[in-house]
């Protein structure tokens, strides 16, 4: 594996899942313990082999150094893939940890909202296209409550402010939905100029939770137009305190540059084939901003001597050393993230093996103070090692089978469509077979959480099943219908179009990007 020299940005992209490279830890180091907003005394959670969250099926008296949990407004959770490495010998695991936004009632925010919209007005959004993305934002609006605020950008090839950044109340309101329904056509595709135009709307903002929302139907054709520079810029927003989410309508649009706007902002792709249904995405949007819990989520790994870093899976991180930041942006209620790294375990002839102290950092929203959320890893030595955690391989399989829908999307594109069916094919395959090795283990040393784990192959295996199906060759063309009374020529047959494919392409895409959050 080849490091590049600390200080260089790098980003993994989430379509190659193999794909790590380094860079330095923000200033402050790790685990310096400091608060980003000083006005708040950080409150400290610290566990080693903590027991299971009440109502969780692990039996607390099970939990040891291969698993622990911190259970507050982000429930923490963090395995070890094996709980036990072979002495004497080099071995391969993982180490995963598992974030979750409290779902208790009782932790709603007051933290306001900045909710930027950013909508395609290319030539190409024509008809129902605008209509229905003015609609589906002024219901987006609609969802927000007195005291947040608004902005909305338009882009083709150049940008027009819609609305300003507005805090909304009953008499802007009707303002703001009077200029969202002014909207107009324009001409040409800009999405990075559209994004740039709305971080610096949400730049006024900064004590707000900040969503951007990006739409657009069609290729970017101005401006940013790369995958790497279009997730680049979206991290860069990101870092700057704004998730980002991104919508793709109907089948003309780039998949891959707008899952890379939602993975490079910690935001969610969604695919819409019709149109009518972006009021629904816009709402769930907005509602999931207006329950954000935690802000500025960072994650911290170090890795203990004798643990070599193999590769991070589906994340973007920095390193410094033996340290690895993952940045994770804001976690919404009831809204999990992972972190997935494969290390590689020198064990000595100690009886356990320390694998990593592992550190999570977030604003409570709800509670309004800062949080550091402290534990450790170990594993247990002995003459073998231990089967895969089975909830840990299943994250491991979610991450090969997004793989396996980009790599047959990307067959598809060249017109290699039995390859991209053989390539889902296989991985159906894999993925059966796993589903049998994961069960749940009453008697396990560690808790298997092996019921998630069936359930999380079973969800793979629905997107696999329906990718699959989606590439099946279409039936041909119904036969032509008789002449009609009065000898009027029957109407011509049209071939079957390829949208077909076309669509289930982009719904892999999206697939995948929610796999691998």
């Amino acid at each position: 594996m080849k490091f590049t020299r600390m200080g260089v940005w790098c980003v993994l992209g989430m379509a190659t899942s193999a794909a790590t490279v380094y860079a330095t830890t923000p200033p402050g180091g790790f685990g310096d313990g400091s608060s980003k907003h000083g006005a708040t005394e950080p409150s400290t959670l610290t566990a080693v082999a903590a027991p299971a969250a009440s109502g969780s099926e692990e039996d607390p008296a099970q939990s040891n150094h291969a698993t622990f949990v911190l259970d507050d407004t982000v429930r923490v959770e963090a395995r070890l893939g094996n709980a036990t490495v072979a002495e004497g010998a080099a071995t391969e695991s993982y180490v995963m940890l598992e974030l979750k936004g409290s779902e208790a009632e009782a932790l709603a925010t007051t933290t306001p909202v900045h909710l930027g919209l950013v909508i395609d007005r290319s030539g190409s959004m024509q008809g129902k296209r605008l209509a229905n993305a003015k609609a589906a934002a002024e219901s987006a609006v609609d969802r927000l409550v007195d005291g947040d605020t608004v902005s909305v950008v338009a882009f083709d090839t150049a940008t027009t402010t819609v609305v300003p950044p507005t805090r909304l109340d009953a008499s802007t309101r009707p303002t703001v939905r009077q200029h969202i329904e002014a909207l107009t056509l324009g001409g040409d595709t800009c999405i990075s100029c559209g994004i740039d135009a709305s971080e610096a709307f949400m730049a006024q903002t900064p004590d707000h939770v900040r969503r951007m929302i990006v739409l657009s139907d069609g290729d970017t054709n101005a401006g940013v137009r790369d995958l790497p520079g279009m997730r680049a810029l979206a991290q860069n927003v990101h870092i700057r305190g704004t998730t980002l989410s991104s919508i793709g309508v109907d089948l003309a649009y780039n998949e891959r540059i707008m899952a890379a706007i939602a993975e490079g902002g910690e935001g969610l792709h969604h695919f819409v084939a019709n149109p009518s249904d972006l009021s629904r995405v816009f709402e769930s949007e907005a509602l999931s901003a207006r329950t954000t819990v935690a802000q500025n989520l960072e994650a911290h790994v170090r890795l203990e001597p004798g643990v070599e870093l193999v590769e991070v899976l589906d994340r973007s991180f920095t390193r410094s050393g033996t340290d690895l930041v993952f940045p994770l942006g804001s976690l919404s209620k009831g809204e999990v993230k992972t972190v997935l790294a494969r290390v590689r375990v020198s064990a000595s002839h100690d009886a356990e093996a320390p694998i990593a102290n592992v550190e999570v950092r977030y604003r409570d929203l709800a509670k309004a103070k800062d949080v550091h959320s402290t534990g450790a890893l170990a594993a247990t030595i002995a003459a073998a090692t231990s089967d895969t955690d089975p909830f840990v391989g299943a994250r491991v399989e979610r991450s090969q089978t997004a793989s396996a829908l980009q790599q047959a999307n990307d067959l598809f594109r060249q017109g290699k469509l039995e390859e991209a069916r053989k390539t889902l094919g296989a991985r159906h395959e894999t993925l059966q077979r796993a589903h049998k090795r994961f069960e749940f283990d009453d008697g396990a040393a560690t808790p298997s959480r092996g019921k998630d784990a069936q359930r999380d192959v079973d969800r793979q295996l629905d997107s696999l099943s329906r990718a699959e199906n989606g590439f099946a060759t279409p039936p041909p063309p119904s036969p032509a219908p008789s002449p009609r009374p009065g000898g009027a020529a029957p109407r011509p047959v049209i071939a079957a179009p390829s949208d077909p494919f076309e669509s289930n392409a982009k719904q892999n895409q999206a697939d995948a990007t929610f796999g691998m959050r």
